[in-house]
């Protein structure tokens, strides 16, 4: 037990660290840069999200639920981390005209070319700290995430204030995960021999080819709805309707992975894990729905005051996505039970049916009005049908696993 306090303290120091550096910096870029500004900076961190499962290779979940690793294993999942992520730094300078192209912005190219450099950290950090996360050393994530935050953060500021404007975000972010990563390594040790020993990675393989199946279908799950907007409705409105969501998904990003930082390895080693999985669940809508009901009401006064009565119009579309960011709140534990449990091709599965629904759901409200108040309202309807049916698949899954563990 006073392991367990010991590591939601560090996952709460670690989190309040990063929320209060983001909300800052946030703060800073919404008054020095412009709404179009954000809307690439929105497009970057869209690219990233859509990479960096790629790179992890999507074991991550599979090697903690793992019982044992021997270092064949290892060395070769370290390789394979190392040869994906140089593969799509590749592959993102191949194709940042194409997406430059996509979103009709011409500068976008440039930006896409130095963000291509974080994969190579990535690559090499993703394994150590999948170890880290394995074993419940949730002090050195905290530590080496805090540092890396606090340095991103001064060199922002610097940057800023001579004039580098959005290459003031990208850089610090840049410089802060070579920084992360390679302390990952270097607090977990790991010995860097190159091998491909894939018969011995097999099972993790097969297990990790759907979970990134499942990550990436709900990368364009959660994200369909920057793309459409920054396709359809352009930069500006783009740059409006990510600091409307960023600021409504600052309780999940900060509240849930303080509990499923420490919840998720303990569901994994737990005896009986439909009543962790219950257990989580519960303690997460306990926090939540208190806060979202509190922000739906307030975030408009909230974003006046803290971004200034230019950003005002994004208020509405807040309001909306505050209800689509508590049903992501409750709906998460699911995804990392059916891991546990080895039912991952669910999670697959249904999130090709999220993302065609969410598509139709936002394509379909856009057609009769383009606005980014209609993008929300039709993410909230969507995720209504979508949560509802997804807690009644985790529910019968690990009822099922229950039952058939019993016999």
């Amino acid at each position: 037990m006073a392991s367990k306090n010991k590591n939601l303290s560090y996952s709460f120091l670690q989190s309040a660290t990063i929320a209060l550096g983001i909300l800052l910096q946030n703060l800073i870029a919404a008054w020095y840069l412009s709404p179009s500004e954000l809307g690439v900076w929105a497009i970057l961190m869209m690219l990233y999200r859509l990479a960096t499962p790629i790179v992890e290779g999507g074991w991550s979940r599979a090697i903690i639920s793992q019982k044992d690793l021997n270092d064949n294993q290892l060395q070769t999942l370290f390789t394979y981390n190392l040869g994906l992520s140089l593969l799509l730094i590749l592959l993102l300078c191949l194709s940042a005209n194409a997406i430059a192209n996509f979103f009709y912005i011409n500068e976008l190219t440039n930006y896409i070319y130095a963000l291509s450099l974080i994969f190579l950290p990535v690559g090499i950090g993703a394994l150590p700290s999948t170890l880290l996360k394995k074993n419940l050393a949730i002090a050195h994530l905290a530590k080496a995430q805090m540092l890396s935050a606090i340095v991103e953060f001064c060199l922002f500021v610097v940057l800023l204030h001579f004039g580098f404007r959005l290459w003031a975000l990208l850089l610090p972010f840049i410089v802060k995960m070579f920084l992360l990563n390679f302390i990952y390594l270097y607090c977990q040790k790991i010995s860097i021999v190159f091998k491909n020993d894939f018969e011995n990675v097999r099972t993790i393989c097969t297990t990790a080819s759907y979970d990134l199946g499942a990550q990436l279908l709900n990368y364009f799950y959660t994200n369909i709805d920057n793309i459409l907007v920054g396709r359809f409705l352009g930069q500006a409105a783009l740059g409006f309707y990510c600091l409307a969501w960023d600021l409504t998904v600052k309780p999940v990003a900060f509240i849930n992975p303080i509990i499923m930082r420490v919840a998720f390895p303990m569901m994994a080693q737990a005896e009986d894990i439909k009543a962790a999985y219950y257990r989580t669940m519960k303690q997460i809508a306990r926090i939540q729905v208190p806060i979202y009901l509190f922000l739906a009401i307030s975030v408009p006064y909230i974003i006046v005051f803290l971004y200034g009565e230019s950003w005002k119009m994004a208020s509405q579309t807040a309001q909306i996505l505050c209800f689509v960011a508590l049903l992501r709140a409750i709906a998460e534990p699911g995804a990392s039970v059916l891991v546990i449990i080895g039912k991952v091709k669910i999670e697959f599965y249904f999130q090709i049916f999220n993302t065609i629904l969410t598509f139709l759901s936002i394509f379909i409200f856009l057609y009769f009005h383009k606005s980014i108040e209609n993008v929300a309202a039709a993410m909230l309807c969507s995720h209504i049908i979508i949560v509802s049916l997804w807690l009644t698949v985790v529910q019968a899954s690990v009822c099922t696993n229950q039952k058939s563990g019993e016999a």
